[in-house]
């Protein structure tokens, strides 16, 4: 990553809505997941995820190399996991 991608992506998490949306990016690449799910899908639907879970990981590097990375994700993904608890409570 250049320098000039570093800050962008900085930029990008100092915002609430930039550090809510990479959050999201991470949990709809499957960061936090596993890729193979045994006795359900093929090998090629493995890889599929295996592509996008990579793409996630490197967002989520990105992010603790930025400065103040760590403290915006952790808060975003706190706070998206609440709105998702609220959204489908019973």
């Amino acid at each position: 990553m250049t320098l000039k991608e570093k800050d962008d992506f900085e930029s990008v998490l100092r915002t609430p809505e930039g550090a809510r949306f990479i959050a999201w990016l991470l949990i709809f690449c499957g960061v936090y997941t596993n890729s193979h799910e045994q006795n359900k899908n093929s090998p090629l639907d493995t890889a599929f995820r295996e592509g996008r879970r990579d793409v996630g990981l490197f967002l989520l590097k990105c992010a603790k190399e930025a400065e103040g990375g760590d403290r915006a994700l952790m808060t975003a993904e706190a706070e998206l996991i609440k709105n998702y608890r609220e959204a489908f409570r019973t």
